[in-house]
């Protein structure tokens, strides 16, 4: 069992990311962060196929909200 996992992210992260950016991860994980794929899909849908370039899991990059 999972849960959604919201995120913000603490840098800029591409050219359509920066900085402050919020947004919700489906994730198999119900505790942890969720996975890269599942961060990459989740940006995908909102920015498409390059919203995802150094989209992978980093702490230096994100702040789990909820």
């Amino acid at each position: 069992m999972g849960k959604i996992f919201q995120l913000r992210t603490k840098v800029k992260l591409n050219n359509k990311i920066g900085p402050g950016f919020t947004f919700n991860v489906p994730s198999v994980w119900s505790s942890g962060h969720p996975d890269n794929s599942e961060i990459r899909k989740a940006l995908e849908a909102i920015g498409g196929n390059d919203a995802t370039s150094m989209s992978d899991w980093a702490s230096h990059k994100y702040e789990i909200i909820a």
